[in-house]
């Protein structure tokens, strides 16, 4: 997947270090890459995104163990573009992107 490549642990201190700015996160179970969401701007930063799925909000996320994230001016036009590229290769959207 084409999102920034390092993956860094799904806990406080590294989600700390997330930017304050809009882009699109990836959300792993070891090596299974199991969410892709994004952040708007304003408001909804990557920081604050990866922070409310941290805190366990969204009950498919809640095992996640790493993240990885790219910031973009097109948050939707990226995403649309890593889910076509997983759905071409997995026939599927990551489990938690699902219904």
């Amino acid at each position: 997947m084409p999102i920034n490549g390092k993956r860094y642990p799904f806990v406080q201190y590294a989600v700390a270090g997330a930017p304050p700015d809009p882009g699109v996160f990836a959300l792993w179970e070891g090596d299974e890459l199991i969410y892709i969401g994004t952040a708007q701007g304003g408001a909804a930063t990557l920081h604050a995104a990866l922070t409310e799925h941290l805190q366990g909000l969204w009950p498919c996320t809640r095992s996640s163990t790493h993240y990885s994230w790219e910031l973009a001016r097109n948050v939707k036009m990226l995403e649309q573009r890593v889910l076509h590229e997983f759905r071409g290769s997995f026939q599927r959207l990551p489990r938690c992107n699902q219904g």
